[in-house]
């Protein structure tokens, strides 16, 4: 069904649009992933915190590498979640007991 899906995309959008769409798809699984870890953050399981914040910030770079196809909104976006990923990393510092990288 998925490769079906990605097929039928290739045919109604031009080169813009899919690479529109796969940033939009990175953008969505770098902010779920920042927001699992948050809720593994507050039901202090550190560890998994930890594990899924490294995913979100590689999801970060991977949209931020993803070239010149970002729109204002995808920019907004991008910088939202990566600002909320710098907050986790704090918060995770400071339950860590790690004022300095805090």
């Amino acid at each position: 069904m998925r490769l079906e899906r990605a097929r039928a995309l290739q045919f109604v959008l031009d080169d813009e649009d899919s690479a529109g769409v796969r940033v939009q798809g990175l953008l969505r699984s770098a902010s779920h992933l920042a927001l699992r870890s948050e809720l593994a953050l507050r039901e202090l399981r550190i560890e998994e915190a930890g594990r899924l914040l490294t995913e979100s910030h590689a999801a970060i770079g991977n949209v931020a590498g993803a070239g010149d196809a970002h729109d204002d909104v995808q920019r907004q976006n991008l910088a939202a979640v990566r600002a909320d990923a710098w907050r986790l990393s704090a918060e995770l510092a400071e339950a860590k007991g790690d004022s300095a990288a805090a």
